[in-house]
């Protein structure tokens, strides 16, 4: 179950949860089993957070910092991972229907295009149809 101060806070924006992450270096937020549908969480410095079992559902991550995220479980539907940091984020068992993708970068800063959805150690994805999500280090599916 997710602590409500940081859902709070992620709740009032990017801005106001940056300034939090920033003051509150040393806390890993846990956000599991929030649900936030059509959120803009631009900008959003979500590295390392707890996101399992969440909803997210239409919800804009572009350019957010979402390495070491944990969103197994979790309802992605159409979500949009514009330019956003995937590294290392663990995504598998999630629902990622009619998400949003361009492709990935590597962490040697190649861009890479992805078929239907494997994150593969991503760092980047911005506008095909995902369909299936996957992530394994040094694995994909289609």
């Amino acid at each position: 179950m997710a602590n409500q101060e940081h859902f709070d806070n992620l709740k009032q924006g990017a801005t106001t949860w940056n300034q939090w992450r920033q003051d509150h270096r040393d806390i890993q937020p846990d956000l599991s089993g929030v649900k936030l549908i059509n959120a803009d969480l631009s900008y959003a410095d979500l590295h390392g957070a707890n996101l399992t079992r969440s909803t997210f559902e239409g919800t804009q991550f572009a350019r957010a910092n979402m390495s070491k995220t944990n969103m197994c479980n979790s309802n992605l539907k159409g979500v949009i991972f514009a330019v956003s940091d995937l590294s290392t984020a663990a995504l598998s068992g999630g629902g990622l229907k009619r998400g949003n993708g361009y492709g990935c970068i590597d962490p040697s800063g190649m861009v890479a295009p992805f078929r239907a959805m494997a994150f593969v150690s991503c760092s980047l994805v911005t506008s095909a149809p995902l369909k299936l999500a996957l992530l394994r280090s040094d694995s994909y599916r289609n």
